[in-house]
């Protein structure tokens, strides 16, 4: 399990789920605690990611809210 101290600036922390996968994402903005958060699924997936795979995209999400916006 991958873990950071609440003391850190950013990181992820899996919580234990009995029907999916859950995880707990901070940082100090909304930008980028969405990344962190991206960051977290594919660490639970098992997708390694590296400097030389990258791949940028533009994406456009709707959402009411923050967390509905966060799970689309």
């Amino acid at each position: 399990m991958k873990s950071v101290d609440l003391i850190n600036l950013a990181g992820f922390q899996k919580v234990e789920h009995t029907a999916d996968w859950a995880y707990r994402v901070w940082w100090r903005n909304l930008t980028q605690l969405f990344i962190q958060a991206a960051i977290a699924l594919y660490y639970l997936a098992d997708v390694e990611l590296t400097s030389e795979s990258s791949i940028t995209r533009k994406i456009q999400l709707q959402g009411v809210d923050y967390v509905s916006l966060l799970v689309a």
